[in-house]
């Protein structure tokens, strides 16, 4: 059987999901199984509900079996590229969400006994509105259930209730700090947080995240609080962080947010939103645009699986318009780096390959092979740094002042000092050999993504051979992260400059020899990291912008008004290339850059451009662009149009008599009040997809 017909051979099996030997390609688990393993990712069946009850209890069987059902049909429907593990993962949470708000609601729905097919048009309409209000927090209804336990367990409870107005006298003063500054809403009396308060530390609900002399800072664990609702520890939103707040005793969260969750960088990021900010601002759209998405897959399974609802209702609910309703507006998927920092990061990223680079290697590989011939049990930190002194720093590393083996970012927070601080700081002034190479491998790292417009999954999964050609014509060879069925990419090569082939090229030496040294396998990728110089590991996307965090404060990207630092991430300088590729060559290479980029569309490539770059600046290159081609020759019909219009403006005979910065700026005009646009159009030719520029009136002026 061919690995096609291996993989399809589910639409041929003749079961229907629930039947004992039922499966698919993509379900790595027995279908009764209470856990699935699809791929890298886990779906545990026995899940928490707003209920109380666990998905897998026997009192829910039917239900998980009709959860199951719709779970494994949304699959099976859809085997287009864009459905690989990762965007099916995705739905099934949503599916999730849709499950437990019917579960929260199951005297209106009956759930046990229709599972999700009782819903109705109304019913529908407020899931999604409340989704767009607050995301998977709102439709599981997780504050509301956190009041409901706290009322029925302990405010309701009288016997509870004196029992902890007496304890609560032997409680420590500092657990009754008011904290209640900046909250969205409260929903106790004074005295009811008391009570909580004084329940939550008996239960050892609290978690003391910093100690000082005169003060402990306590806040509510997330982790025990979800064993409490039975829900997932991710599930907390930043509106639920808030309400919480009134429960907890903090004196500044800003040096909470610095010590937990950018603790492994030396500035809060420039663009980090408070868990304030965060609370108050709208849903993201690309949220929306997935439930969207995990709704239509419902709609096409509703006329084969019994525990949906009908199509009709599906087809009633509009996503786009309630999105408008609750003022969600399309947001940029990712920012822009300011041309600045991305040049900046990029000079410091080539100069610390080209002047460190081949030295930093060969002195790596010759710690490597003194370090291998010692059992590792006896690898110590000081016989690691004997080793080193033993060895003759190449004159062009002294720069670097490299006089230990081991990464300062393994040591330990010092009181309210990060061990990030700590490390940023020291880095700069004696670079250990650890750090030293991690910083060459994102320095070929960031050159990458600049110079080949690569993602993030694509460029972690370079292999050895990955470069090809010669002096001049040099190639990376690569498989897109964007087009995939079942888990397999898509190869293409793409041209790149001969310094990023022998930057690759020092990267495969390192990577190949360190391999041979310690007799391990790399499965051949090109990033290999040797962390504490052991045998290492490959470079994967979760540890890539904790790399790329720690170059920016070694170089010490500027921080700015607030004392915030720009980290660049991969996205960015994808981004970067794009925006310096359509001001070298402007519209008329679009095609040039959509092919770089791997984009199938150029219509994708201009979204993408219009995104990326300031509105003001795009107008004036649009400007500058419709100038030229009203001067030309096309008699395009919309182009025709605009050249009258321009001709009537300056009371002008012939478009070529009018000044040209003069006509520039009316056409700028033009643009900003929306009269008329510029689209790049595809047309599908026999060679593939091709593109033309069209001029559309908007309205009349």
């Amino acid at each position: 059987m061919t690995a096609i017909s291996n993989a399809l051979a589910f639409l041929d099996n003749g079961l229907w999901p629930g039947e004992a030997e039922a499966t698919a390609y993509w379900l790595k688990s027995p279908y009764t199984s209470l856990e699935w393993q699809i791929g890298k990712y886990n779906i545990n069946w026995e899940r928490g509900l707003p209920d109380g009850t666990l998905l897998s209890d026997p009192a829910n069987y039917l239900i998980l079996g009709k959860i199951k059902r719709i779970v494994f049909e949304v699959r099976n429907s859809d085997q287009s590229k864009s459905m690989n593990n990762e965007h099916f993962y995705r739905r099934i949470n949503l599916i999730f969400c849709l499950l437990d708000w019917t579960i929260y609601n199951k005297d209106r729905y009956n759930p046990a006994l229709y599972g999700l097919a009782s819903i109705d048009t109304s019913g529908l309409l407020e899931f999604v509105t409340l989704f767009a209000q607050g995301g998977p927090n709102e439709v599981s209804y997780i504050r509301d259930r956190i009041i409901s336990i706290f009322r029925t367990k302990i405010l309701s409870n009288s016997l509870a209730r004196n029992m902890l107005n007496d304890i609560k006298q032997t409680i420590p003063s500092f657990v009754f700090n008011k904290n209640i500054q900046n909250l969205v809403t409260t929903n106790f009396e004074e005295d009811e947080i008391t009570i909580i308060k004084t329940w939550l530390y008996i239960n050892q609900f609290y978690e003391f995240t910093c100690r000082g002399k005169n003060r402990r800072i306590g806040m509510v664990n997330r982790g025990r609080l979800s064993q409490l609702l039975e829900i997932r520890n991710n599930s907390f939103s930043s509106k639920v962080d808030v309400f919480l707040r009134q429960f907890e005793f903090v004196e500044d969260y800003n040096e909470i947010e610095l010590n937990n969750r950018f603790r492994s960088n030396e500035f809060i990021p420039c663009n980090a939103f408070t868990v304030e900010e965060s609370s108050i601002k709208p849903l993201c759209d690309s949220q929306l645009k997935e439930l969207s998405r995990t709704l239509a897959s419902l709609k096409r399974i509703s006329g084969v699986v019994d525990s949906l609802p009908a199509k009709e209702i599906f087809e009633s609910i509009n996503v786009e318009t309630i999105a408008m309703q609750q003022n969600i507006s399309e947001t940029n998927h990712f920012r822009t780096t300011p041309i600045p920092i991305a040049l900046h990061v990029l000079n410091e990223a080539i100069g610390f390959v080209m002047v460190y680079g081949e030295s930093l290697v060969e002195l790596s590989l010759t710690f490597g092979r003194k370090l291998s011939a010692i059992p590792r049990v006896k690898q110590t930190r000081k016989l690691k740094d004997k080793l080193l002194a033993e060895i003759p720093i190449p004159v062009d590393l002294i720069p670097l002042n490299i006089s230990s083996s081991r990464s300062h970012y393994s040591g330990r927070q010092r009181s309210e000092q990060t061990v990030a601080r700590i490390a940023a700081s020291k880095l700069r002034d004696a670079m250990p050999l650890e750090d030293a190479i991690i910083t060459l491998i994102t320095s070929v790292y960031i050159v990458i993504a600049v110079l080949t417009a690569r993602r993030k999954t694509e460029i972690c999964s370079l292999q050895f051979d990955c470069v090809t050609g010669s002096l001049g014509q040099y190639e990376i060879t690569f498989g897109l992260a964007k087009a995939n069925f079942d888990e397999s990419r898509t190869v293409i090569s793409r041209p790149i400059p001969n310094m990023l082939a022998k930057a690759i090229d020092l990267i495969k030496h390192l990577s190949v020899e360190w391999t041979a040294i310690f007799g391990i396998s790399n499965s051949d990728k090109l990033f290999l990291v040797p962390f504490e110089f052991g045998q290492g590991s490959p470079l994967n996307d979760n540890i890539v912008d904790t790399f790329l965090d720690r170059f920016c404060d070694y170089i010490e990207v500027p921080v700015d008004e607030n004392n915030r630092r720009w980290y660049v991430r991969t996205h960015e300088c994808r981004r970067f290339f794009a925006i310096v590729f359509f001001w070298q060559f402007k519209y008329a290479n679009l095609t040039a850059l959509s092919w770089m980029l791997g984009h199938v569309d150029p219509q994708h490539t201009y979204a993408y451009i219009k995104e990326s770059i300031g509105g003001a600046e795009l107008t004036k290159e649009e400007a500058r662009f419709t100038a030229a081609a009203i001067k030309g020759d096309c008699d395009e019909n919309e182009l025709q149009k605009l050249r009258l219009l321009v001709q009537n403006h300056f009371h002008a005979s012939d478009v070529h008599l009018i000044d040209e910065n003069d006509l520039e700026l009316y056409l700028e005009d033009l643009l900003e009040q929306g009269a008329f646009e510029i689209k790049p159009h595809s047309i599908e030719t026999e060679e593939g997809v091709a593109y033309e520029i069209l001029f559309e009136i908007c309205r009349e002026v």
